[in-house]
């Protein structure tokens, strides 16, 4: 009994101390998206849209002279740090949309096809003391025992794209869909920017063909083929 208190005396000083570290984070986040959409006939239409993510982060650390002093020192020192940091996301997409049925509406048919372009930008920045605070609990980077040592990045990524999606349908029973898409990313080297991911498939409803017995309602039968592209991460600088 007496080794099970004297672990919870211990366990009682360790929270106590380190209780008085500060650390404090905020974050605002701004997003929307605006939409046109242009009717040309009644099987042909043309859209515009035009998409923002951003987000906005601040972060502090206080460690507190009381724990460099405290019986329970393991090497931490009394710091201040701060950092803050700005994310953004652009998209901005035209997609058109193509649909028409042939042959007594036995026949349907779809297409769409557009282009987006997004761009990335990351920047942070951030600071710390460093061996310790000159006046005791000043949580500035002027009082830093051993100069501050700033620090910055920046990202920046743009990605260029066109596709096309289109959908042959027979009778309500047989579907047939394909894709593409290209990308040009400024993550990549100018000469080999460029990369391709198409995709095919198809479908069969085959209980259209048993529709006068109660073993299956609805069953369908698809396979399909893709092939995946991707890039690198964002360009960045730092110092």
């Amino acid at each position: 009994m007496d080794q099970e208190i004297f672990t919870l005396e211990i366990i009682g000083i360790a929270t106590t101390y380190f209780d008085n570290i500060e650390n404090l984070n905020g974050r605002e986040k701004l997003y929307g998206n605006v939409g046109l959409t242009y009717k040309i006939t009644d099987k042909l239409k043309i859209a515009g849209y035009l998409r923002k993510d951003q987000s906005f982060g601040t972060s502090e650390v206080k460690i507190p002279q009381i724990i460099e002093n405290s019986a329970l020192q393991t090497g931490i020192k009394a710091t201040y740090a701060a950092s803050d940091f700005m994310k953004k996301e652009h998209n901005y997409e035209v997609l058109a949309t193509y649909a028409d049925r042939f042959f007594s509406d036995k026949l349907s048919f779809e297409l769409n096809g557009g282009g987006n372009i997004r761009k990335d930008q990351f920047y942070s920045f951030g600071s710390s003391t460093r061996d310790g605070l000159v006046v005791p609990d000043l949580f500035t980077f002027s009082n830093s025992k051993t100069a501050a040592i700033p620090s910055n990045a920046r990202l920046a990524k743009e990605v260029r794209s066109l596709f096309l999606r289109g959908s042959l349908g027979f009778n309500s029973w047989a579907y047939l869909d394909f894709s593409a898409r290209n990308d040009w990313s400024s993550a990549l080297p100018k000469d080999n920017n460029s990369y391709l991911y198409p995709s095919v498939g198809g479908s069969i409803i085959f209980t259209e063909f048993i529709k006068n017995t109660n073993i299956l309602n609805y069953g369908k039968i698809r396979a399909s083929w893709a092939q995946v592209g991707s890039d690198l991460g964002s360009l960045s600088t730092t110092a």
